[in-house]
C-alpha cells in the first residue's frame, strides 16, 4: 500500500532537508527558490519519490559548483 503525500507535505519535507544539509549544496534552494519554483519541481515530477531525488541531484551539482569555486578562489 502506497500513501499518497500531498503536493504541501512534500514540499515542506524537501524544504526541511534543504536546510539540514544548507552547506553541502542545498543553500542555493533554502536562499533563492520561491513557492512557485518548489511547485513547480513537484509538478515536473511523477512523484514525491522522483522529486526528492531530482532534488538531492541538483544540491550535489550546487555542492560541486561550490568546491571547484573555492578551489580556484585557493589556487588563483
Amino acid at each position: 500500500m502506497s500513501v499518497r503525500i500531498t503536493q504541501e507535505v512534500g514540499i515542506a519535507r524537501m524544504r526541511a532537508w534543504c536546510q539540514a544539509n544548507y552547506s553541502r549544496g542545498a543553500d542555493t534552494m533554502v536562499e533563492c527558490w520561491e513557492q512557485s519554483d518548489w511547485e513547480r519541481h513537484w509538478n515536473d515530477a511523477s512523484n514525491y519519490t522522483d522529486a526528492f531525488k531530482i532534488l538531492r541531484r541538483v544540491a550535489a551539482v550546487y555542492r560541486d559548483q561550490q568546491a571547484d569555486a573555492r578551489y580556484y578562489q585557493e589556487n588563483a
